[in-house]
């Protein structure tokens, strides 16, 4: 059963439309602390619901998602829906540090203690 399920799955990649029946879903790289995130604009019966996903405005690659969604999704016209999430709505006294602040706190971390090792992951692109 499970085997079946995993050969009926389909994959995407960002910016590549997938269309099913009537309905087409565009995914669009979104940074977001899981790799590899993505927004979604669903188009179907004349209808455009752009679905943000649980993105992060504090990380390094935070920055396209603006002009990710001003140049190839606002052209081909407007949305008429947007769903987003929030993760951070509910704790909004708590201070949220960048990836660049991390950085510069590990690195201190590093430079006291002889014997750190830090896994970076890099997905290529």
């Amino acid at each position: 059963m499970a085997v079946a399920k995993l050969a009926a799955m389909d994959t995407f990649m960002a910016g590549c439309p997938v269309t099913k029946g009537d309905i087409t879903v565009t995914p669009y790289f979104v940074s977001h602390s899981a790799c590899d995130a993505y927004m979604f604009l669903i188009e179907g019966e004349g209808r455009r619901i752009l679905h943000t996903g649980d993105f992060r405005g504090h990380g390094y690659l935070s920055k396209g998602m603006i002009p990710t969604i001003k140049k190839l999704i606002l052209p081909r016209g407007p949305i008429d829906f947007l769903i987003t999430e929030g993760t951070m709505l509910s704790r909004a006294n708590e201070a949220v540090k960048t990836e660049h602040e991390l950085q510069r706190q590990i690195a201190e971390v590093m430079a006291r203690y002889l014997h750190i090792v830090v896994l970076i992951r890099r997905l290529m692109r």
